[in-house]
């Protein structure tokens, strides 16, 4: 069977903007070009990538797709001296309100009652958490990390029922998480000035058992291997 491939659409987009930067400063130190007339148009490429998130699998990408680009168009104008009101005023609040909001949703967020061996929740702030989990009817979890880390090995535990969902929440700091070999992962976070990677093997069995594994990661980064 040939080989498939997964395009990551804002990766590729940011990949071709980093590209972009080099050719410019490379022709600027040339005097072939003046790259600041370039760089001007920078946030088309915040545009591109929010527009590719508001047609993503998920509303909560669609959310942040609305957001992205409106981010965008707003730099653009900025730049382009349509506006004078500096994007950064609200940009750094609005990012703060929206964490906080997701932090309170999360701490509301209704779940069947599970016993306290079947689920995993961790919250490391400025500190570092390690945890191996052993659970042999496991039903999900909740993990945060703030300026600190979470390291959370599945690899003895088992899936018995319905996919469980394990909600991920990063916000400079980074989430790690180790699955079994024979489980599927249904990978759904969404980076945001961060990092995202889905880095395992998917088993041939379809009725593998599948954890769903979903967030968000601003400015730090989410990993879930096997």
């Amino acid at each position: 069977m040939a080989d498939s491939y997964r395009i990551s659409t804002p990766k590729l987009i940011l990949g071709l903007a980093v590209v972009a930067a080099g050719v410019l400063f490379t022709l600027d130190n040339l005097d072939l070009v003046d790259a600041d007339d370039f760089f001007l148009y920078w946030p088309v490429a915040l545009i591109l990538i929010g527009v590719t998130q508001i047609f993503g699998a998920s509303r909560q990408q669609a959310v942040w797709g609305w957001i992205l680009t409106a981010a965008g168009v707003w730099f653009l104008l900025y730049n382009l001296e349509i506006v004078d009101v500096e994007p950064w005023v609200f940009f750094w609040p609005a990012i703060l309100l929206l964490i906080g909001i997701n932090l309170i949703l999360g701490a509301l967020r209704r779940s069947a009652p599970v016993e306290e061996d079947s689920a995993v929740n961790g919250f490391a702030f400025w500190s570092g958490l390690e945890r191996k989990f052993a659970s042999q009817d496991f039903r999900g979890g909740d993990l945060t990390a703030i300026m600190g880390g979470c390291e959370i090995d599945l690899r003895q535990a088992k899936i018995t029922g319905e996919p469980p969902a394990l909600h991920v929440f990063a916000f400079w700091g980074g989430i790690d998480v180790k699955v079994p070999k024979e489980w599927r992962v249904d990978f759904r976070v969404l980076p945001l000035l961060g990092g995202a990677s889905d880095e395992t093997t998917s088993p041939d069995n379809a009725q593998a058992p599948t954890l769903v594994v979903k967030g968000m990661a601003i400015m730090g980064g989410v990993c879930v291997e096997n």
